[in-house]
């Protein structure tokens, strides 16, 4: 049983960080974009 939960572990952690990672990487990305456009965006006008 128990040897079946950390078998279960190992599968579903570097699946969940394959997954997340990608998307705090993106949401990081995403704001860092923003905040550069309202920078621009605020100077240029």
């Amino acid at each position: 049983m128990i040897a079946l939960k950390a078998e279960l572990t190992m599968r579903i952690v570097p699946a969940a960080s394959v997954i997340i990672i990608p998307s705090t990487v993106l949401s990081k990305t995403a704001f860092m974009i923003s905040m550069y456009r309202l920078v621009f965006c605020g100077s240029s006008q």
